[in-house]
């Protein structure tokens, strides 16, 4: 009896031992190279989480080429650094690729129609019907609200540089700036809020986008290994600070159906989308409830990226004069032919447009929260069988884009290491454009703000690096961070311009923070 115990218990074991062996050999099926070491139940999720992740896949691009796969406990991954089957899961072939990887499922009503939490169908119907908002149209009369933001910004540079003889704190400003931008074009709340810090928006604003228990947080890793665990409706988020927003959303529909009063702002563009339905007849698609959450969105999805771009576009300035310099004479030329910074000007400025989408390649913004895409990796799961280019993709399968690594790779870009604002030419090499429609129009509208706010930057203030500050960033996990130990956002503040005003002759620094 014991022997067969003994032999039952050993037959199990090989069973075991021969199906996890099976799952890991997923990619060796299609001849496609498996990143080392996989482990059982983890897969390759130990390589993420004691690594480098920027390095990781830099150095899995030279030692398994532009296709390789990677498991995510049993789950396969397909890391794409390809730019020709980029370019088809993006775009030719994107109707088999339109679901985001759901992480945390949300329970509310509100919440749950993020257009980044929706799937399939569902996910179609509202996109197509909040796109108009992103419209070259739309972000015109919205660039004018980005502009009273700008000159506010301004405004607090000029004070606290009176106040500091010249040293200011920028990261709070950026920070402010970005957070007014976001305040004013989605909710049509002017809200200074550098001078507000007990404002209720401002507060829920702040402890939402920092005090984000996910970035850092080992039990992260959990909902890989386990993906069962995300349908038990667990929650790390600061939920009351997003409700504070929801109902925020909510309550200015309300006033505004009540006065009619108009801003042109996203809400505007959505109640306007949602007047259309009803005099067509047409389905219901946006509802308060999608309204209330794409608003949300903007906020949630802009505010981490953004700052970051801006914090490390100010950097990048700061240590090549050059660039800043001729950036000036463009904006002071431009500013005279359009009458000051305004819409049409900012997009006549060809070499500001040149140096905004190099910073976003140099260093690609990644997010603190989990409702939004990562610019630094961009991630989508196939949603039905699929062969493209041999490879067969089957349902279910994460597919994943290493942005950083490409953007880095030296295949496509000429001394990629170099800060050259010049260099754009190969399409669909620079990723952050690459991945479906909603994406790039999104964007777009993030790059019409942050070219705002350089015009603005660039206008008034010049800039150079203290002696505190160490070259270069360093790489951490997740994250590119500015001294050691120093892990606190991704990617963490960098080195900022501390300006001093053009005209004025007191030194300029950048202050570590």
């Amino acid at each position: 009896m014991m022997l067969l115990l003994v032999a039952a218990f050993i037959l199990l074991v090989i069973y075991l031992y021969r199906k996890i062996s099976d799952q890991f050999d997923y990619f060796k099926k299609q001849r496609i190279p498996t990143e080392k070491p996989v482990y059982p139940i983890v897969g390759n999720l130990w390589n993420f989480w004691k690594e480098v992740q920027f390095l990781r896949e830099m150095r899995n691009v030279k030692k398994y080429g532009k296709v390789w796969g990677s498991f995510e406990g049993s789950r396969p991954v397909w890391n794409i650094a390809d730019p020709d089957l980029i370019r088809d899961i993006g775009i030719k072939e994107f109707d088999h690729f339109t679901d985001r990887r759901l992480f945390l499922p949300m329970k509310d009503k509100v919440l749950s129609k993020m257009l980044t939490m929706l799937k399939g169908q569902e996910w179609k119907d509202v996109r197509s019907a909040v796109s108009p908002v992103f419209s070259s149209g739309k972000i015109k009369k919205m660039s004018l609200l980005m502009e009273s933001c700008g000159e506010t910004l301004v405004q607090h540079l000029r004070e606290a540089m009176n106040k500091s003889q010249g040293v200011v704190n920028v990261k709070d400003q950026y920070g402010a700036y970005t957070l007014d931008v976001i305040a004013t074009c989605a909710f049509g709340t002017k809200l200074d809020s550098l001078g507000k810090e007990n404002d209720p928006f401002t507060k829920n604003a702040r402890k939402f986008l920092s005090d984000n228990p996910v970035v850092g947080n080992p039990l992260i890793i959990v909902p890989f290994i386990f993906p069962w665990v995300m349908k038990l409706g667990l929650n790390i988020f600061p939920m009351e600070s997003i409700y504070f927003f929801r109902d925020l959303v909510l309550d200015i529909m309300k006033q505004r159906e009540t006065e009619g009063r108009e801003r042109g702002d996203v809400l505007d563009t959505l109640l306007e989308q949602q007047e259309k339905e009803k005099e067509a007849e047409s389905e219901k698609v946006i509802t308060e409830e999608v309204i209330a959450a794409q608003s949300l969105i903007f906020f949630v999805a802009g505010f981490d990226t953004t700052a970051s771009m801006m914090n490390f576009l100010s950097y990048v300035l700061a240590i090549h004069p050059d660039i800043q310099d001729r950036l000036y004479q463009e904006i002071e030329k431009k500013m005279d032919e359009h009458g000051g910074i305004n819409h049409e000007m900012m997009n006549s400025c060809v070499y500001l447009d040149q140096v905004v989408h190099e910073t976003l390649r140099y260093y690609p913004p990644s997010s603190r929260n989990t409702f939004c895409d990562e610019c630094h990796r961009l991630e989508r799961e196939c949603t039905k069988d699929c062969i493209i280019d041999g490879i067969e993709f089957k349902k279910g399968d994460l597919i994943g884009i290493p942005v950083y690594a490409v953007h880095h790779c030296s295949d496509y870009y000429r001394d990629p290491e170099v800060f050259d604002p010049e260099r754009f030419g190969f399409p669909f090499l620079y990723l952050l454009f690459s991945l479906e429609t909603a994406m790039r129009i999104r964007l777009r509208m993030k790059l019409i703000y942050e070219q705002v706010f350089t015009g603005d930057e660039v206008e008034h203030t010049t800039g150079s690096l203290s002696s505190v500050w160490h070259w270069p960033p360093e790489l951490h996990r997740n994250e590119i961070c500015t001294r050691r130990g120093e892990t606190g956002a991704v990617p963490p503040h960098p080195f900022l311009p501390y300006p001093q005003m053009r005209g004025n002759t007191c030194e300029f620094f950048m202050l570590l923070l």
